[in-house]
């Protein structure tokens, strides 16, 4: 009965780990401008400004973008004024094309939305854009 349990508990351990591992395969591009008239990434693929965690934009806004994205095969994606997930079948290629911004938000890792700092040696988590700023990540 004790080999089943330690088998069952490996099992789920690893699972576990897998299941995390595949979640993690995200990279952050950065911080960009965006333009209302000429948007870098033209499709909003939803809306969640009222229902966030400001403690946890990672799991609430970000991990859902990156599923919404997903589900439409796209490869990039920007978390824009908080809350709004956009991207589009171009996005990894136009997500800069208004160049970069310094105003974005980290609100992981207890840093408390703590301005985005490029130059900063400290990873930005749960990186945010503010009002017409896409806070872009790669799905790799």
């Amino acid at each position: 009965m004790q080999l089943f349990q330690v088998k069952s508990f490996l099992i789920l351990a690893v699972a576990f780990c897998e299941f995390h591992y595949i979640e993690a395969l995200l990279s952050a591009a950065g911080c960009y401008q965006d333009k209302g008239d000429n948007r870098a990434m033209p499709e909003i693929l939803f809306t969640d400004r009222g229902k966030l965690d400001w403690k946890d934009l990672s799991g609430t806004v970000i991990e859902k973008c990156e599923e919404a994205a997903k589900s439409k095969n796209y490869k990039c994606f920007g978390i824009q004024f908080y809350g709004e997930c956009w991207s589009g079948e171009d996005a990894c290629d136009e997500y800069d094309k208004h160049g970069k911004s310094k105003d974005c938000s980290c609100s992981g890792n207890n840093n408390n939305n703590k301005k985005y700092d490029e130059d900063s040696d400290a990873p930005c988590i749960g990186g945010v854009g503010e009002q017409y700023t896409n806070f872009v990540y790669e799905i790799v």
